[in-house]
């Protein structure tokens, strides 16, 4: 949502009834993934 529709994390927790730190964290989480696998590629 946030990389694709540009929503911000405040715009997201909103929308999804969730905590603002559970947008950070998912958030955190899933770029350190991302990353790591493109480390792992290249």
């Amino acid at each position: 949502m946030n990389r694709f529709e540009q929503k911000s994390y405040r715009q997201i927790h909103a929308e999804l009834g969730i905590a603002l730190q559970t947008v950070d964290y998912h958030m955190m989480k899933a770029l350190a993934l991302l990353r790591a696998e493109l480390n792992d590629r290249y």
